[in-house]
């Protein structure tokens, strides 16, 4: 595949920065493979444009390619068109059906294929240099530009031992996606910095009033700590009885659990939901810069499925929903939150081929109509009608999907385990043709040990291999392609894009021309799903714009939005009359 380049550019930056900054470069060193030409440009030597090429007929190489591209945009440099990222080539190399991923940074690919690096304790003596930031010794500019030219030797002796996949493949994946991540980095997400400001300097103090009030509802808390035997206390008197337990024998309280009891327990909904907020907040830490932007590593292609993985502390969409809030347009520009409706229905239905399926997805809400069919919904229900039928019908949906067996679809949908047989055994007759399907994946997966998407991200099945993870992988890997595809045709087609949101993408236009921007991400979304699907599109919804002076409402934990508004005005409030 390289000799489809003139030129092939090995590139690597250093920078520094406060999180939520845009990176402060401090050096670049890159090499011309073909003519053996080097580039060792100090942050005063960087101009007003690339030392190398950028254009069609050169390959620009590096690992994790996006923090280069972010240095690129810091710079008011263009970015090179064709982009190999030897870190999402390692990751699809080495991404197994194991919920942890091995290490994929630069050294551990080196030390995977045997190959001489840098140690790691000089590695992280030179960053912890270059983090410190200026001024740096004439000794310590020389020793951050040899580092930095380590880099570099790295990335030649991967390119020489790495079989790479197809052109189109690796283009897409580390070049137009590591694009498309690069500008999102670059603009951040915008945020109220007064309001956040208030919240991260006096969290501790609003945390604590958030407990002291929850604990006059739901008295589980000593001063500011969890009781457990105050919870099993609760729980026998409140007379849930399917509360899931640890193998010790102790009330489960991990996220997950607590949002299933929050969803069929609503005299424990509050609890549930605001117990999360508080395990996810000790800390407020969501990265800010000065600008007033949330920017963070998404982490492209660290989760096994190929979907992003940001830190849930530091990213705006990884905090609780009611601190979503925090994000806010600027003035003069407007934000648009997109997202695929019904995504991995939409993909189990086209790829497995299932005519009953389709044509529940192409009713407009495949979950109704499967409760109509099932007799369980009348023929003229709407989802406001039958909301919780609906619900029923979408979870267990979604739990099938996912694998799920009887049992634990029953903990899921919040129903009976007979209940919960009866939804499988009625989704099976509604759906043969996913059930023969679904089971073929996994045959697959067994016997040749390794799934594919439908653009080549690879995940090789392990013997202890969750048959749940087997079943799921084609709905949520090509779901992350076309995620993936859609942010890059929208970088290609001028849509300032700013997040990432699992099957949702976020951006933002001049209020005027907000409307315009919105269409065009549609199309970018609906021409992405018939990449992936091969002809049928996935269905796009899109919000209202937000306009300055709104901010963004999820729509859920609201009270406690409100609540810790009121408790911050009131510590405030105290603060100033001390």
């Amino acid at each position: 595949m390289l000799d489809a380049f003139e030129e092939i550019v090995l590139c690597d930056f250093e920078f520094y920065g406060a999180d939520g900054d845009r990176p402060n470069v401090v050096c670049l060193c890159a090499r011309e493979l073909r003519s053996g030409r080097e580039f060792r440009l100090w942050r005063d030597q960087l101009g007003n444009e690339p030392p190398y090429r950028i254009d069609d007929k050169t390959l620009f190489v590096a690992y994790y390619a996006s923090a280069e591209l972010c240095c690129h945009l810091a710079l008011k440099w263009k970015l090179p068109r064709n982009i190999l990222d030897l870190f999402a080539e390692f990751r699809c190399l080495t991404n197994t059906s194991n919920e942890h991923q091995i290490d994929a940074g630069l050294l551990d690919a080196m030390v995977y294929f045997g190959l001489d690096c840098i140690d790691v304790r000089s590695k992280e003596h030179w960053r912890d240099v270059v983090l410190r930031g200026p001024p740096w010794a004439a000794a310590e500019v020389q020793g951050i530009l040899d580092y930095c030219s380590s880099d570099i030797d790295c990335l030649e002796k991967l390119l020489k031992v790495f079989t790479l996949p197809p052109l189109p493949f690796a283009l897409q994946r580390g070049g137009s996606y590591m694009r498309a991540d690069a500008w999102m980095r670059h603009r951040g997400i915008p945020i109220d910095v007064a309001l956040f400001n208030d919240l991260s300097n006096l969290w501790q103090e609003v945390r604590a009033e958030i407990i002291a009030d929850l604990n006059t509802k739901y008295p589980l808390f000593e001063g500011t700590n969890f009781r457990k035997r105050l919870l099993e206390k609760w729980v026998y008197e409140h007379g849930i009885a399917d509360w899931p337990r640890t193998p010790t024998g102790q009330l489960s309280t991990d996220e997950e659990t607590l949002s299933l009891i929050a969803l069929h327990h609503p005299a424990a909904a509050e609890f549930c939901s605001t117990k999360v907020t508080l395990d996810r907040l000790k800390t407020f830490d969501l990265s800010v810069g000065a600008d007033g932007r949330n920017r963070c590593m998404l982490s492209a292609f660290r989760s096994k499925t190929s979907r992003n993985q940001p830190s849930n502390s530091s990213f705006a969409f990884g905090i609780n929903a009611a601190f979503r809030s925090l994000i806010k347009p600027e003035p003069g520009n407007a934000l648009v939150y997109l997202d695929f409706s019904g995504q991995e229905f939409a993909l189990a239905a086209y790829l497995s081929g299932d005519r009953n399926m389709i044509a529940a997805y192409e009713s407009g809400d495949p979950y109704l109509a499967w409760a109509k069919a099932a007799g369980a919904a009348p023929a003229d229900a709407t989802k406001k009608s039958h909301r919780d039928v609906r619900s029923m019908y979408k979870l267990a949906s979604l739990g099938v999907l996912y694998g799920m067996r009887f049992r634990t679809m029953a903990a899921y949908v919040g129903v009976s385990e007979i209940r919960a047989r009866e939804l499988l055994r009625s989704h099976r007759n509604m759906f043969p043709q996913f059930w023969r399907w679904s089971a073929a994946v996994e045959d697959k997966a067994i016997t040749q040990r390794k799934l594919y998407t439908v653009f080549g991200w690879r995940m090789i099945v392990l013997r202890n291999a969750r048959s749940g993870t087997l079943a799921n992988f084609p709905m949520q890997a090509n779901g992350a392609e076309m995620l993936r595809l859609a942010c890059c045709y929208a970088v290609d087609r001028g849509v300032e894009i700013l997040a990432p949101v699992h099957d949702a993408i976020l951006i933002q236009a001049p209020a005027a021309g907000i409307a315009g921007a919105t269409e065009t991400m549609k199309q970018c979304m609906v021409d992405a799903s018939r990449k992936v699907l091969g002809g049928p599109a996935v269905t796009v919804d899109a919000s209202e714009p937000l306009v300055f002076p709104d901010r963004y409402v999820d729509g859920r934990n609201v009270e406690l939005w409100g609540l810790t508004l009121r408790l911050l005005e009131k510590i405030k409030a105290r603060g100033a009359a001390a």
